[in-house]
């Protein structure tokens, strides 16, 4: 079942910047979500380690849903993250 679907805008900012090492950002949309991501790329034997933090931040009314939310939010994820691998390995089968 759908609860509902909202989407946003955010006003953000890069926090850190290190060369090919290091890239982050955090933002903040006008109902008060607030949204911080942090990528590291480490080199891995032949390929890339890509280590990241999500946080999502809720403002106090928002809060209440955040149990109704949180399932289909990891679902969601998931199936982006999924995504996300299939297109980096098709890109590095495509340049191999």
């Amino acid at each position: 079942m759908l609860a509902g679907v909202r989407s946003s805008t955010l006003i953000t900012s890069v926090t850190a910047l290190e060369g090919d090492a290091r890239f982050a950002v955090a933002g903040k949309d006008a109902d008060g979500v607030s949204v911080e991501l942090d990528a590291v790329l480490a080199a891995e034997g032949t390929g890339t380690r890509l280590t990241w933090r999500v946080r999502i931040g809720l403002p106090f009314r928002l809060r209440v849903f955040e149990g109704m939310a949180r399932p289909q939010v990891r679902r969601a994820a998931m199936l982006d993250l999924e995504a996300f691998r299939i297109r980096l390995e098709t890109v590095a089968e495509c340049g191999a």
